[in-house]
């Protein structure tokens, strides 16, 4: 339905429990990418009765407040195609190719962005995702699309900004009672030191969490 409002980790976690209790699922293996991780973390955090195994796929690592400005310049970039209008599928697919993000383009990769194009009531092509959704999701972790929005939060209301940038340390690896497998993507995006996932974090997590297990791969970013 695409509420105007209800996102961000702890309503993931909320909406992921109601989905399995309503499809009689009592263990399930989570997988989760990017912030996706977070949230299986998050969700074996409030349920660990529920968890039998995780696979985090870049992400789910404690980073500092510098690397989550850095990867905010990320998401930006990823995110021009959101709330605007193409003439064609196209047009659509040449901004996502064009993208620096973006190093290798496959059938799988079409695949799924063919699978996030709409026609609009413009009878006008564009993204599925509302931009707001995205908005919310960062606002919740402290971002916001906006750098004008960050700087206003931050000094506005400093204090709720650090504690939602800080937000992520809350989860305690050491408790974690379940194997996880965790895969590493260790090309760069556009600088040496900004995978998603950096060795530094890395580390920490394997030291942390009593099963765990990595691959990393050299040839992804």
């Amino acid at each position: 339905d695409k509420p105007r409002q209800g996102y961000g980790i702890n309503q993931h976690v909320k909406d992921l429990k109601s989905c399995l209790d309503d499809l009689n699922i009592n263990k399930v293996i989570l997988l989760g990418h990017s912030l996706g991780a977070m949230i299986s973390l998050a969700f074996n955090q409030e349920y660990p009765e529920r968890v039998k195994g995780i696979i985090l796929i870049d992400g789910g690592g404690k980073i500092s407040i510098f690397q989550k400005i850095r990867f905010l310049s990320i998401i930006k970039r990823s995110t021009k195609r959101l709330g605007k209008e193409f003439q064609s599928i196209k047009d659509y697919l040449d901004l996502v190719k064009s993208s620096p993000l973006i190093t290798e383009w496959n059938q799988e990769m079409e695949t799924f962005f063919l699978s996030e194009i709409e026609k609009n009531l413009n009878n006008k092509f564009q993204c599925n995702i509302p931009k707001y959704v995205i908005e919310e999701e960062l606002l919740m972790m402290g971002g916001s699309l906006s750098w004008f929005k960050i700087i206003k939060n931050t000094l506005l209301h400093p204090i709720e900004f650090f504690k939602k940038v800080k937000e992520s340390k809350k989860i305690k690896f050491d408790e974690i009672k379940v194997p996880v497998l965790i895969l590493q993507a260790k090309k760069p995006m556009f600088h040496k030191k900004d995978q998603l996932l950096p060795k530094k974090s890395l580390m920490k997590m394997k030291k942390k969490i009593d099963d765990c297990e990595i691959l990393s791969f050299e040839h992804l970013n």
